[in-house]
Formats: C-alpha cells, structure tokens, sequence
C-alpha cells in the first residue's frame, strides 16, 4: 500500500521552509551555495521516494582558508516519520537516519593527517 503514497514533507531551502511532495519513484534535487568570503560551498541533496522510505542523498564541496573539502552522506526516513521531528518555530520534520557518510579534507590528506 504504501507503494502509492506520496510522500510530503518540508525542507529548509533558500533561508526558508519548503514543501516537497514526491510521488513513488520521483526524484527531486536541490542545490545551494556560491561564494563565501573565504572560497566557496556547494551543496547538492537528491530526494528519492523509494516506496516505503525517503531516501536524502547530501554531497557538498568547498574551499576556504583550510583547502579543498568534500562531504557526502546517505540518510532515510521512513513515509511515517516524515513529520516526526519538531523544530523550535513548530515545523515538523523528517527524522533522518544516516545510512552513510564520508567527508575529505585534501590539505589535511597532503599533510599525512
């Protein structure tokens, strides 16, 4: 059954929240960053309903006055725990479970950290 819900739930974009409904299979990307004052900051997160959960896939690259680093991590939330996590303003949330992650920092790889 639950195969043919769509999936709503709210996202922080943009300073703001947004609302996103995924039908069963749908993919939804967002992306956010440009030019900070000491490089940049990239992020990407991909939206997967995949029938009975969400699966968020987050990859971010940036530089600053540290170098070049990366970050990538793999998150679900079930269809009923879409809501389940109350911000302080009152919205409800996703409560994500990191599936997986990983981050690089070049410079700190160069110096042999």
């Amino acid at each position: 059954m639950s195969a043919t819900i769509n999936a709503r739930f709210w996202i922080w974009h943009n300073d703001g929240w947004v609302k996103l409904t995924l039908r069963p299979g749908q993919v939804f990307t967002v992306v956010d960053g440009g030019p900070t004052d000491e490089g940049y900051s990239y992020t990407a997160q991909v939206y997967t309903h995949e029938g009975d959960h969400i699966l968020r896939e987050t990859s971010t690259r940036a530089a600053d006055c540290d170098g070049p680093h990366e970050y990538y991590a793999d998150c679900t939330a079930a269809l009923d725990a879409l809501q389940e996590y109350l911000c302080d303003d009152g919205t409800r949330v996703p409560s994500w479970e990191r599936v997986r992650a990983s981050q690089r920092d070049r410079f700190a790889e160069d110096a042999g950290y």
